[in-house]
């Protein structure tokens, strides 16, 4: 695992999550991830949560899932 994913907050985890089931079929719309930036924005889990984020996760998601 990535020592940047080790750093992940509570929130970083389930947006990775999000982020590793829609990408599960090898692909990832920008509909999911817009639906994914939605919940970001709405859900009070993520009330402090700097949106920014999402592409450093996703990052981090992307290559724990290419090795």
């Amino acid at each position: 695992m990535p020592e940047r994913a080790a750093e992940f907050t509570p929130e970083d985890t389930l947006i990775a999550v999000m982020i590793a089931i829609s990408v599960s079929d090898e692909t990832i719309r920008t509909a999911e991830l817009m639906s994914i930036e939605r919940m970001v924005n709405h859900l009070p889990i993520f009330g402090n949560y700097e949106i920014e984020r999402i592409t450093d996760v996703a990052n981090i998601v992307y290559d724990i899932l290419a090795d």
